[in-house]
């Protein structure tokens, strides 16, 4: 599973601003050995789907954008719930804030 992450982090001991970004295409013995080594009702993905995410700002406010596709006959299942089509590719979209008391102002979702 390749993994891109590309960014910068400057003034680590002043500022602390970073700009990262990440873009995978995640596989279910990735999931299974991250995401559900604890869960009782694991995550189960199908099929191709490709991610990227950017973090840009400071440690205390900074912004998130996320992005997901979903090819055709993919899908994600958690707890009952399905994302995902048989006919049509999915894509999925985040422009979020997030703030120094751990609130989330959502953008564009």
């Amino acid at each position: 599973m390749p993994i891109l992450i590309d960014g910068t982090i400057n003034d680590i001991f002043n500022k602390r601003f970073f700009n990262i970004y990440i873009n995978s295409k995640p596989q279910q013995e990735f999931i299974d050995k991250f995401i559900n080594k604890n869960q009782v009702y694991p995550v189960k993905i199908k099929g191709d789907i490709v991610y990227w995410v950017r973090l840009k700002g400071s440690a205390k406010d900074y912004d998130l954008r996320a992005n997901i596709n979903l090819n055709k006959d993919s899908s994600i299942y958690h707890y009952g719930a399905i994302i995902g089509d048989i006919e049509n590719s999915i894509e999925l979209n985040l422009d979020a804030t997030i703030l120094n008391n751990n609130n989330i102002r959502l953008k564009d979702f």
